[in-house]
Parts: structure tokens; sequence; C-alpha cells
């Protein structure tokens, strides 16, 4: 019952933050205006314990997802109010019976957006990279709640966990930025710029990969 009321609350300020994106999109788009400007933000790298732990909740968890898509993005990431949303095309349906390849929709969630109330902005992404226009993603979305932006559906990644499950289908470098004990998790996103996950160690790295691996073998590129 408390999760079934935290979801309800949670949807209810995700529609409040769509609202006010779509009023204010033009004054807080300027934020992220320009190519490179995520060079000019700082991101969290998820301590290697969280890692590991998250990944094996989600292994279990993530089969259960009610959509799993594997979708390409048609545009780059949109930065509205607090909101972060991206519009994808979809290429594969391996759960869920409202979409069929073809259909584009927007892709959002609860920890997509970018923090400018911090001494130094941060891009908060759940701990996952930018998605990269014209590559395919396998990802685990909530049903559709009837949300629209600009006549497209709008899907919520499953963000009960501090990661956000998406996994390209690409194999892609990770450096690992250490993080010295009581400093900063925050690290220049230039550092991280050519990742897919952010995290401070290889032990949470190879976790994750593993996590990857099974996920991309059970929901394979057609």
């Amino acid at each position: 019952m408390k999760m079934k009321r935290f979801a309800a609350i949670m949807a209810g300020l995700f529609v409040i933050a769509a609202v006010f994106g779509a009023i204010f999109r033009f004054s807080y788009t300027n934020v992220s205006q320009g190519e490179g400007y995520p060079d000019q933000l700082h991101v969290g790298l998820i301590p290697e314990a969280i890692c590991v732990r998250t990944c094996q909740e989600l292994e279990g968890m993530l089969p259960s997802a009610p959509v799993i898509l594997r979708v390409t993005p048609v545009s780059e990431t949109e930065h509205l109010f607090s909101l972060g949303q991206q519009r994808v095309a979809v290429q594969q349906v391996f759960a869920g019976d409202t979409l069929a390849p073809g259909d584009e929709i927007y892709l959002t969630a609860y920890r997509w957006a970018i923090n400018t109330d911090n001494a130094i902005p941060t891009l908060e992404r759940g701990f996952v990279n930018l998605l990269k226009v014209g590559s395919d993603y396998l990802v685990f979305a909530q049903t559709y709640n009837g949300l629209l932006y600009e006549d497209t559906p709008v899907y919520r990644l499953c963000d009960e966990t501090v990661i956000i499950p998406v996994f390209c289908y690409e194999d892609i470098p990770n450096h690992i930025v250490p993080i010295s004990e009581n400093s900063s998790t925050y690290v220049p996103y230039s550092q991280v710029s050519g990742n897919e996950f952010f995290t401070d160690s290889e032990t949470g790295l190879q976790s994750w990969l593993q996590l990857k691996a099974a996920m991309l073998q059970a929901y394979p590129a057609a």
C-alpha cells in the first residue's frame, strides 16, 4: 500500500513537472543551448557498494517491467524546467501491448535533469550517460499514463532504484575516475563523457557490465 501511495505521489509530481516544463520551455532550455553544454556540468558517480547491490536488485526486477523496448533516439535530450526527456523510435517490443515498431515516443525519468541550484551545476542521469542519437538502447519503462508532449506519448523509465535501467546495444569503453575518501562523488562531465555508465570503481563497473550482458542476452536485437 505504501509503495502504491508513493507511486501515485511521484506520478502526480511528474505531471506537474511536465506541465511547468511546457509552460517555461523557452526560458529553461537555455541551460542546454549550444554544442558541448554537458562539459560545463558535473556528474555523479555511483559508489561501488551501492552499484553492486543495485545491479543485483535490477537483475531480478527488470524482467517484470511492464514495457520493455529496443529504441533508437531520433533527437538530442531536451531539458524542460526540472525535467529531461528524449524522443525515440521504437524498433522492437519485448513487453507491453501499447506500442509497435515504428512508433515514436518520449522517454523521461525523475532523475533526468540539469540541477542549477548548487554552486556547481550538475547533470542528473541516474548514473547512465546521455543517449546517443542513432544508437540502439534496451529500455525498461512504466505503462503509459496518458501524458502527451507535442501530441507524442511520454513513457517514464523504471526508476524505483538509483540506477536508470538503460543499456546500449553497443560495447562502450568506460573510464573509471577514482573518488578519494570524504571527497565529492561528482566529477566534471568531460572526464567521463565517453562512458556508458558512471561509477567510481572497477568492481562496480564489472557488476554493471554483467547486468548489461544478461539483459542484452535476454532481449537481443532482431
